[in-house]
């Protein structure tokens, strides 16, 4: 408690003086005024007397009655503080007085002239033989009108003087006294200062008192430690912000400890080493990896260790490393060669930084240490492998070389086979649908060819009536009556015979027939041209429905005793393709709907297009695909039919070729409910850079 003491001192020091200080200027002040108050009472005492005298002894001084005069001074001795009155005469002579009438008594001739000329007493300071200070009044004695006989506005004439002398003493006594008064009413309100400030300080410096001591016991470790707050004052704030900023400081040391307790752990459980040491270059802490790194056991045996003399293999490189972490203030990735504690070398890279002070002095060096022996040999292997390596680039440069145009010359035969492959499905394909194509083409050709047997009777029958038309022309032309009669029964029997009104209407619809057997068999004709040319090369625009519907009819065939074909074609824009390839997937899409249906099913064809691409789905209520074979369905060679219905290609060109056109193809199956590829071709053409023709 001597700061709480101390600075309570400090208050009543200050407070102290500062009261007393007022209180003596404040006494001061009051003597002063005191004083003044009593000299001016005595001076209108003095001049009321003086002027009261000189009333009095008007007749006496005018009579020279002496006697009078005495009688009238008796009245005026009695009064309190007067020490001798005096009456003169007009030359300024005294002529009564209760002391001896002396010389020294007279009125000097200048103070005479003044007071004849002003008419008004006049105070004057005068001094005892003891050197006492007095005040004299002395008045002037003016004859009244009647007794002197002057007119009565004339200026009354001076026929005397009165001098009262007053003594000091009283005045003296009263402000003694009042001095006395003021010293001690001083001193007590010093006393009451004095008590006041001590309460004053004390109810300051007792919170002052109770932070000291929480102070002190924070800085002796104890947190817990809380000052009491007994007022919402500003004493009590400052309580609470201190009980605050222990609360903060307990945080903040419980997160430090954890921080602390993190980085040890860390600090002990990294793989590489980490070290610090003082300026003098001794080290003052390392972690377990560093001691294993060094091939050591306990911190004992390398703290305080000169870092360059124990453990650098060669002296320069230390003092190369020290100079540049020197002048940069720090070192990263700096390989140097050390020693262990069995003097085994081995290769290190060094990050290492200085540590300074808050002014900026170093005050040592911190670095993290990284065992690089293993990389160092692999880059010496590194080294004298590349020192081969160009020889051995060539070598195989020219191996590869010999590799890909062996390789170039695959890929031709590659593309070869894998034209022919397709050409081959295709030709299957074709050979497959043989029968149903001559089927298809069969049944136009026959009711073509029973068009023309009827046409050729028909043609026989108005051959006939012809010639009977004829006939009857050259009779008429003879003029012969009878007989042209007779023809003209028999062309209408003929008629009736042949029935001709039939066969002119049906002459019609056997034409009508006939051009469209010939018109379905060229249709069929010029799909299989276009069929037939599945290697196309050339990329053109096409109608996708267009060429489902041309491969339709080459399939017809196939599809008709088994399923209902559902056609909902969308308005599709032309896409840039190779129509004949794609046709070609339609085609083994379709034949394998239609295959996979056991007896009669629906076969539903669906197309339509967005921004970007267009869309083809085929589904069939077929038996469907076994979720294990839907991975492999589009490898080539695999398939799930007999032997001799199916090369297992079908499916794996059909993927190339919506590949190549950059398009997708996905398939959806369940098995007892259907299948459904989905193709998805891009608006785009197949190609970039190509252009359709």
């Amino acid at each position: 408690m001597f700061i709480a003491r101390s600075y309570r001192a400090k208050i009543i020091a200050y407070i102290t003086p500062l009261i007393g200080s007022i209180c003596l200027l404040y006494f001061a002040f009051f003597l002063y005024r005191s004083s003044r108050i009593f000299k001016e009472e005595l001076i209108d005492k003095g001049f009321s007397l003086s002027k009261a005298l000189s009333y009095s002894c008007e007749l006496g001084v005018l009579s020279e009655d002496e006697v009078f005069l005495k009688s009238s001074l008796v009245g005026i001795l009695e009064e309190e503080d007067v020490l001798s009155a005096i009456v003169y005469n007009e030359e300024g002579k005294a002529i009564a007085s209760n002391e001896k009438v002396e010389a020294e008594l007279n009125i000097p001739p200048q103070i005479l002239k003044r007071i004849k000329e002003e008419r008004e007493p006049l105070r004057i300071v005068a001094y005892t033989e003891r050197g006492e200070e007095t005040y004299g009044f002395i008045s002037p004695i003016l004859a009244t009108s009647f007794i002197s006989g002057a007119n009565t506005g004339a200026q009354r004439e001076v026929v005397g003087f009165t001098k009262v002398i007053l003594s000091l003493k009283r005045v003296r006594a009263q402000n003694r006294l009042m001095l006395i008064t003021a010293l001690m009413m001083t001193i007590l309100i010093i006393g009451l200062g004095v008590g006041i400030s001590t309460i004053l300080a004390k109810g300051v410096t007792r919170p002052i008192g109770d932070l000291l001591d929480g102070v002190k016991a924070i800085s002796q470790g104890n947190l817990n430690y809380r000052i009491q707050v007994k007022s919402k004052d500003e004493i009590g704030q400052l309580a609470l912000s201190f009980n605050q900023m222990t609360e903060d400081l307990k945080e903040r040391t419980r997160q430090a400890k954890e921080s602390e307790e993190r980085y040890k752990n860390l600090f002990e459980s990294v793989k590489d080493a980490i070290f610090t040491s003082d300026k003098q270059g001794r080290l003052t802490d390392v972690n377990r990896a560093f001691l294993k790194m060094f091939g050591y056991k306990d911190r004992e045996e390398v703290i305080g260790c000169d870092i360059a003399e124990k453990f650098y293999l060669r002296g320069e490189e230390g003092r190369k490393l020290a100079k540049r972490l020197k002048e940069k203030g720090f070192v990263t990735d700096y390989e140097i060669e050390v020693k262990r504690k069995d003097g085994t070398p081995f290769f290190i890279s060094a990050t290492s930084n200085l540590k300074r002070d808050e002014e900026g002095e170093i005050i040592g060096t911190e670095g993290i240490l990284r065992d690089v022996t293993e990389r160092k040999k692999m880059e010496q292997k590194l080294q004298d492998y590349t020192e081969n390596l160009e020889k051995r680039v060539e070598e195989r440069t020219k191996e590869l070389k010999e590799a890909n145009k062996e390789l170039e010359d695959a890929l031709t035969n590659l593309k070869n086979l894998q034209s022919q492959l397709l050409q081959s499905e295709k030709m299957a394909s074709i050979g497959q649908l043989a029968a149903g194509v001559a089927h298809e083409m069969n049944n136009p050709i026959g009711f073509i060819h029973c068009n023309l047997e009827t046409l050729q009777g028909y043609v026989e029958d108005v051959t006939r009536l012809l010639h009977k038309y004829d006939e009857l022309e050259g009779v008429l032309q003879g003029s012969k009556r009878e007989e042209a009669d007779s023809i003209h029964q028999q062309l209408e029997d003929l008629k009736k015979e042949i029935d001709l009104d039939f066969v002119l209407e049906d002459l019609s619809k056997v034409v009508s027939e006939t051009r469209e057997g010939s018109e379905r068999l060229a249709k069929i004709v010029r799909d299989l041209k276009d069929f037939s040319h599945v290697d196309e090369a050339e990329l053109k625009y096409a109608n996708i429905n267009e060429g489902i519907e041309s491969t339709l009819n080459i399939v017809w065939n196939e599809l008709k005793y088994k399923a209902e074909v559902v056609k909902e074609y969308g308005e599709l824009p032309d896409v840039a393709c190779y129509p004949q390839q794609l046709n070609q997937v339609f085609m083994n899409l379709l034949v394998n709907a239609a295959q996979a249906i056991e007896e009669r099913g629906k076969i539903k064809i669906k197309t339509f297009s967005d921004d970007e691409h267009i869309y083809i789905q085929i589904s069939d209520t077929g038996m469907g695909i076994p979720q294990e074979n839907l991975s492999r369905i589009f490898e080539p060679f695999f398939t799930t039919k007999e032997v001799g219905k199916g090369t297992g290609l079908g499916l794996s060109m059909s993927y190339g070729i919506i590949k190549k056109h950059q398009g997708k193809i996905d398939v959806e199956s369940h098995l007892g409910e259907g299948t459904t590829f989905t193709i998805e071709l891009p608006l785009r053409a197949a190609r970039e850079g190509e252009t359709p023709g």
